[in-house]
């Protein structure tokens, strides 16, 4: 029996060796583990601590930028209409135009007035202006007594 103690004395001594260094190699897995638990944290307190730097800034601008939004629609608006505004003033414009291009026209309102001009020169130029002249003095004459015979009934 001597030899099997001895036997089971070696194997014991070996197994106590191989679980020496088992847990020697778990204390350092363990070291490691709690270095790489450590880092961990420290990596989410440090995106945490991003992440609160970060997001209120962020929502501020995002509502800002919606505040604008809603402003650069309404200013767009605007710019809608007031192009509608400039369009149809511009048509509008167009048609005076096209108006005021009618009235030089061969048949225009110029020709019709420079002919009815003309007409009215004739008219006066066959007028014998002196013997109208003498007959508003004569009927002058004559109204004269009768408005003095009149005027003596009032």
């Amino acid at each position: 029996m001597n030899q099997e103690s001895q036997e089971l004395v070696q194997l014991l001594e070996k197994l106590v060796e191989e679980s020496t260094a088992q847990n020697e190699k778990l204390q350092k897995q363990l070291r490691f583990t709690r270095i790489l638990a450590a880092a961990g944290c420290a990596l989410a307190g440090v995106i945490l601590a991003a992440l609160l730097c970060v997001v209120p800034p962020l929502l501020r601008t995002m509502h800002q930028a919606s505040g604008l939004i809603g402003q650069v629609s309404g200013t767009l608006e605007n710019a809608d209409q007031a192009l509608s505004q400039v369009t149809q003033t511009l048509t509008e414009a167009d048609k005076a135009l096209l108006d005021i291009q009618s009235i030089f026209d061969e048949d225009g309102l110029m020709a019709q007035t420079e002919e009815a001009l003309s007409q009215v020169m004739e008219t006066l130029e066959s007028m014998d202006i002196e013997s109208l002249n003498q007959a508003i003095r004569d009927l002058g004459a004559v109204v004269e007594p009768l408005a003095e015979f009149f005027g003596r009934f009032r």
